[in-house]
């Protein structure tokens, strides 16, 4: 491994996200999305739409819709941003369901599904839920789908979600 890139900050890099056409994309807190077009050679900041001031969390995600290859998502637990033009600009979809953000997946064939699981947030709300949520709408609005999974919320709680989502650690 060797260092690559100028314009990269030197803050820890805590998600990479590779196109196929060498692109690349780093979620990088505090400092929110940075992107590559040449293979990780020079990095600039994407964050046209990002609050950067209402980060929370541990950890940023992003992901690449696997029908639509322009279109991103990138949550850093405070909200969830998308993006159709390759991660030039961004726009809010929703705030977080609830909790932190420890995964986000796309249906694999239907672009409007999403999927995201979240921790408890700190402190714990009597109104906030946890657990795994369904968009139907592309991330605009989320519904708990938690029924048979008391058991496994009480074990992510517990192991705070290290030993059961891997790199959470």
């Amino acid at each position: 491994w060797f260092p690559t890139g100028s314009g990269l900050p030197s803050t820890a890099v805590d998600t990479l996200l590779v196109d196929d056409t060498r692109t690349v994309y780093a979620g990088v807190l505090p400092a929110g999305v940075y992107r590559s077009a040449d293979g990780g050679e020079t990095w600039d900041a994407s964050n046209e739409g990002i609050d950067l001031k209402g980060m929370q969390g541990e950890r940023s995600l992003l992901l690449l819709d696997p029908v639509s290859r322009q279109r991103l998502y990138y949550t850093h637990g405070g909200g969830l941003w998308s993006s159709d033009d390759g991660g030039l600009s961004w726009s809010l979809l929703s705030e977080s369901p609830c909790g932190f953000t420890v995964a986000l997946a796309p249906d694999p064939t239907d672009a409007a599904i999403l999927y995201q699981a979240t921790l408890p947030q700190d402190p714990p709300s009597e109104t906030c839920q946890e657990g795994i949520f369904r968009s139907m709408d592309g991330g605009q609005t989320w519904e708990a789908i938690n029924y048979g999974l008391e058991g496994m919320l009480e074990r992510l709680r517990e192991a705070g979600g290290k030993d059961i989502i891997p790199g959470l650690g």
